[in-house]
């Protein structure tokens, strides 16, 4: 079950967290990815709360979570990036004076082969059927995807969605820049590669692939051991002039 395998993540992150030079990378591979996304979502989510309450950034049990192009919805995207937009959600580095800055990378990066048949032909043909079953609200903001088209593509499919593009250089090195139209800074990336990163919807251990991994982890100074990752809220939950009886302010 989620709870069963939360449990053993937080664990694991715990244990490996006891050692200060000790670094946590999580990567899970198509229905592993949608799987790991949607375990960790309420965790992400219920960590950058707390810190809207605490005055200062939450330690994340890992310090970079890949999701390879995972097999699942673009709507579960969606609702964790609108999580983190609405409340100013932003991943930072805590140094050990406890002072904080931006830190340049994601928390979670979801990585999508351009050439991935598996989620671009038969993952949207699978959830089209499913589907017909379902009801999905109709009150999309205008010129967004609307939730049916969400609920039925995977999230590396859905251009609007994309924010980051990488590339191979002619020296071999793997490229990554943001899509001038990405306006949203939640730590959440969606980005696409080419077949000379991932030539497909298994190939996810290619060296290039590799060197995409290790440039992320880079930019979250996962080699520094000075310094932990934290959420820190931009907005802080005040409800101190809330009227329990009326719901009203």
């Amino acid at each position: 079950s989620s709870i069963d395998l939360l449990e053993v993540l937080l664990k694991v992150s715990a244990i490996s967290h006891r050692d200060p030079e000790s670094k946590l990378v999580l990567m899970g591979h198509s229905l592993g990815g949608a799987v790991v996304e949607r375990v960790l979502a309420p965790a992400l989510v219920t960590a950058a709360l707390a810190n809207a309450s605490r005055h200062g950034a939450v330690e994340v049990p890992f310090d970079l979570v890949v999701l390879a192009n995972p097999a699942s919805s673009a709507l579960d995207a969606d609702r964790l990036i609108r999580f983190f937009e609405r409340n100013q959600v932003r991943l930072v580095t805590v140094d050990q004076e406890q002072r904080t800055a931006p830190a340049d990378g994601p928390l979670v990066a979801s990585v999508n082969s351009e050439t991935d048949l598996v989620n671009r032909v038969s993952y949207p043909l699978g959830m089209w059927v499913n589907s017909m079953f379902l009801r999905f609200r109709k009150d999309s903001e205008p010129g967004a995807p609307s939730q049916r088209r969400l609920g039925v593509r995977a999230a590396g499919f859905v251009d609007s969605m994309v924010s980051h593009d990488a590339w191979v250089r002619e020296n071999g090195t793997v490229g990554l820049r943001p899509r001038p139209s990405a306006q949203h800074g939640a730590p959440y990336w969606i980005v696409r590669v080419p077949p000379e990163i991932s030539s497909g919807h298994s190939d996810v251990t290619g060296p290039h692939f590799g060197q995409l991994i290790l440039t992320l982890m880079a930019r979250n100074r996962v080699f520094d051991y000075e310094v932990r990752l934290g959420l820190q809220a931009g907005l802080r939950a005040d409800f101190s002039d809330h009227d329990p009886g009326t719901g009203q302010r």
